[in-house]
């Protein structure tokens, strides 16, 4: 690389910007410059922005543009906001980074539940049983759910139903792939069957991380950012 990159990186349903903590060490600053980023609802007060995945990709614009940032590392459903964010970028936003990104309807695992319950309140109370037992004792989801379990009920249950929705009147990973230049990471093993189907039939750049959970950043930071750097070399 002949100058640093700028890469925005944003969490997934109700996680928060220390999901890339492993990320600011210097070993890696040699190439990039980091920004991990929260979001409205999410860790950050911005007033103006609704918390629906439209709502999130224009503060998550603004943020890109301030930082004169054309790449996106995107978590999780915090991918289709990313891919929402070049849409709306006019080319600006070049490239996106996404980490076991949502592509079809069945990603919307613990997000798109949301639409299963008729009140906020009822959503967040459960979702401590919608991650299941290994939030008990696994302590990246144990990390997870403490974050999820801060935040606002309204905002949480919104957005997701709003995933849902998104989720199944559009063609996911269609809309990533159109919105600018893709690089996928992914453990198949975290994947439903779907979407391990659509990453076989469909053109991407990809890499598996054979021996990381969800939260990539967090246990494989260092396989993962050398895929990156090579890549984008």
């Amino acid at each position: 690389m002949t100058s640093k990159i700028n890469i925005i990186c944003v969490a997934g349903f109700g996680d928060d910007k220390s999901l890339f903590a492993p990320l600011l060490d210097d070993k890696y600053s040699r190439d990039f410059n980091i920004f991990p980023v929260d979001l409205p609802g999410f860790g950050v007060e911005a007033a103006g922005y609704e918390i629906t995945l439209n709502g999130l990709a224009e503060y998550l614009l603004a943020v890109a543009l301030e930082q004169n940032a054309h790449y996106i590392m995107a978590h999780s459903v915090a991918s289709i906001i990313a891919t929402l964010a070049a849409e709306k970028s006019d080319g600006f936003i070049t490239h996106i980074i996404s980490l076991e990104g949502n592509l079809t309807a069945a990603d919307a695992y613990f997000s798109g539940k949301a639409a299963d319950f008729k009140t906020a309140e009822e959503f967040k109370r459960s979702f401590p049983k919608i991650l299941g037992k290994g939030a008990e004792t696994d302590p990246l989801l144990k990390r997870y759910l403490g974050i999820v379990m801060t935040r606002n009920a309204r905002d949480l249950w919104s957005l997701g139903c709003d995933a849902r929705t998104f989720s199944e009147e559009n063609d996911v990973g269609a809309r990533l792939i159109n919105s600018a230049k893709v690089f996928y990471l992914y453990n198949s093993k975290n994947c439903p069957a779907d979407t391990l189907e659509w990453l076989d039939n469909n053109p991407l750049d990809k890499y598996e991380l054979i021996n990381s959970s969800h939260s990539a950043p967090l246990d494989s930071a260092d396989e993962m950012m050398a895929a990156i750097q090579r890549q984008l070399a």
